[in-house]
């Protein structure tokens, strides 16, 4: 009789109880545990004609399922082919795409979670535009031109996470310098430790830079900055030089009529 009783006490407080269901979590910087940064760049010769940047960023999200967040104000630059790619485990939502922001309501839904990965792609410059990240000058002084790399990437990281950045540059630029194919190193966010520093890989005939923060706190991005030094501008002839050119001609076409004549005679 008495474990009768005692089971039907805990029956009737089973149902009284409330249900406790739990709620899921607004996912912010503090569930990105790794970020991964790339930037290729491209160009078809040394005036850096046609150069281009192709920038991607891939965030690793941990949380619950059912666990969700809005990530944005990044990659206010002008550019063409921004793309959002989830992974398997992510779903997203709420895709904003302007030349002034970018934005996405990220979802987990699978155990683990999972990474997003964006990417942009920056169209052909001329020495006057440059484009994002870089800039194509023209040096007044040695009449070379340059190419200016300035890339930084803050935020979007948990403090204690690990950012790497990698970058790779069309050809062999491992040589050190300012000389006519040579790279001058500017600076980096001294918290990275440079584990590739423009490394020439012949398989792919490029070079590859390489920096990894293991320990980031989120205050500053990269910041890496460097110039390539590339070769100088062919020199436009001045108006006295075509007339130059053309009184030759015409002096050889005159002693090339002269020499038939004779030979006719």
């Amino acid at each position: 009789m008495k474990t009768i009783i005692q089971f039907a006490v805990a029956i009737i407080v089973l149902i009284a109880s409330p249900l406790r269901i739990t709620e899921a979590a607004t996912l912010t910087n503090s569930n990105i545990n790794t970020r991964a940064q790339g930037a290729v760049v491209t160009f078809d010769d040394l005036t850096f004609a046609n150069a281009t940047s192709n920038i991607s960023n891939l965030i690793q999200l941990i949380g619950a399922i059912g666990d969700s967040g809005t990530f944005g104000g990044f990659g206010r630059q002008l550019s063409t082919g921004f793309v959002f790619t989830p992974g398997s485990g992510i779903q997203l939502s709420n895709i904003s795409i302007s030349p002034a922001s970018k934005s996405f309501t990220a979802t987990i839904i699978g155990l683990q979670g999972d990474s997003v990965n964006w990417s942009n792609y920056q169209p052909p410059a001329t020495p006057s535009q440059g484009f994002s990240y870089s800039n194509i000058v023209l040096d007044p002084t040695s009449g070379y031109y340059q190419l200016q790399f300035n890339i930084g990437g803050n935020g979007l990281l948990k403090a204690g996470g690990i950012f790497t950045m990698d970058l790779s540059l069309p050809g062999d630029w491992s040589q050190q310098g300012t000389g006519i194919g040579q790279t001058q190193f500017e600076s980096i966010n001294s918290a990275f430790s440079i584990t590739q520093d423009f490394v020439y890989d012949s398989g792919s005939n490029t070079t590859i830079f390489q920096a990894i923060d293991s320990n980031y706190d989120g205050s500053s991005g990269v910041n890496l900055q460097f110039i390539l030094h590339g070769s100088a501008v062919a020199p436009v002839p001045e108006p006295e030089t075509y007339a130059m050119m053309l009184a030759g001609l015409g002096l050889l076409g005159f002693v090339g009529g002269r020499k038939s004549k004779q030979a006719t005679v």
